[in-house]
């Protein structure tokens, strides 16, 4: 049993014997002392930041504490919304510490409930993560981190900016999601570089992430009949880094066949952030052969397929010219739709 394991079991013990959420709290701490190395790469609010220090100050709502800094400065935020990036040591201890703290079924009776507090009129709510059962979102009318639990998880979308009439509950945020936007700049994501590839062509590729090899491994569970799984998969990738335009091409395609409302949000987020970095028009050729600009290139596919799909064939045309007109060559067939 390797130590990461070892950290998991003593996690699950604690949770099952310790009476109290205080000390339950307090003894998970003493538990990351052991199981974590500090400084640590995290990523919360949708940026990377380096985790710095973690302690308990007693609010049993808030829970354990995180230090992070970032090039803005050192700020504190529940551990529970800060991702620790996989190859962390602890990285799944602190997955499952922050389950732990935001399932609603995880410990009942651990604390009381608290009162749902009503706020005012609806706020925008940037979906930063979306997780087993609740989601990291940032309100952007203070730029405040939130968890925000939705009653239909199938809804959010992340890199998607929601509007929800809130109210508060545990600590978390309720409330039902009255529209749903994309706008990469008002996230705070910084669209990949579009770099010259070869001048006597005027042809582009776009400095995106390299598509991770678990990819592959979401699409084997898709064909497995897992897409469950599939999506759990590809969304933790986003978690970490939102700019995997495959991945949300093919989070698109997993929701394709049944919700291709919610297929188009995952298609629309990946074409706005490639739309950002390439100019319209565009001067020179964005080619599938290029394998940087794939992701671009199947989220501005899926966009036209969903809408299509939808009966919305006049939006549809947009997408697909667009896509005609960087890859005239058709790599994905287009011009067949």
């Amino acid at each position: 049993m390797d130590r990461e394991e070892q950290a998991e079991r003593r996690l699950t013990a604690i949770l099952a014997t310790t009476d109290t959420r205080d000390g339950k709290l307090w003894a998970i701490l003493q538990l990351l002392e052991d199981a974590i190395a500090l400084p640590a790469a995290a990523r919360v609010a949708g940026g990377r930041v380096e985790v710095t220090h973690v302690d308990y100050g007693g609010d049993e709502v808030q829970g354990l504490i995180a230090a992070v800094s970032d090039d803005s400065g050192t700020r504190s935020l529940p551990l529970a919304e800060v991702a620790f990036l996989t190859r962390e040591p602890g990285a799944g201890v602190v997955r499952a510490y922050a389950d732990w703290v935001r399932g609603p079924a995880a410990d009942p009776g651990a604390r009381a409930a608290t009162a749902v507090r009503p706020t005012d009129g609806p706020i925008d709510l940037a979906v930063l993560a979306v997780l087993p059962r609740t989601a990291r979102c940032r309100r952007l009318d203070d730029g405040s981190d939130v968890v925000y639990r939705p009653s239909d998880r199938e809804q959010l979308v992340p890199g998607t900016i929601i509007t929800v009439t809130p109210r508060h509950r545990d600590g978390r945020l309720e409330g039902p999601i009255t529209a749903t936007s994309v706008d990469p700049a008002r996230l705070g994501l910084v669209p990949p570089a579009l770099e010259p590839v070869d001048a006597a062509v005027t042809t582009y590729a776009l400095a995106t992430p390299p598509a991770p090899d678990q990819l592959e491994e979401a699409a084997l569970l898709a064909d497995a009949g897992d897409p469950r799984e599939a999506r759990r998969l590809l969304l933790a990738l986003l978690a970490e880094e939102p700019l995997l335009l495959d991945v949300h091409a093919a989070l698109g395609d997993l929701a394709l066949a049944s919700l291709a409302a919610t297929a188009l949000a995952h298609y629309a987020v990946g074409a706005a952030l490639g739309d950002a970095s390439v100019p319209d028009p565009c001067d020179g050729l964005v080619p599938w052969e290029q394998a940087s600009n794939r992701g671009y290139l199947a989220c501005l596919y899926g966009c036209a397929r969903a809408l299509h799909r939808l009966g919305r064939d006049v939006d549809a045309r947009r997408p697909l010219e667009r896509l005609l007109a960087l890859d005239p060559d058709d790599h994905l067939g287009a011009s067949q739709l």
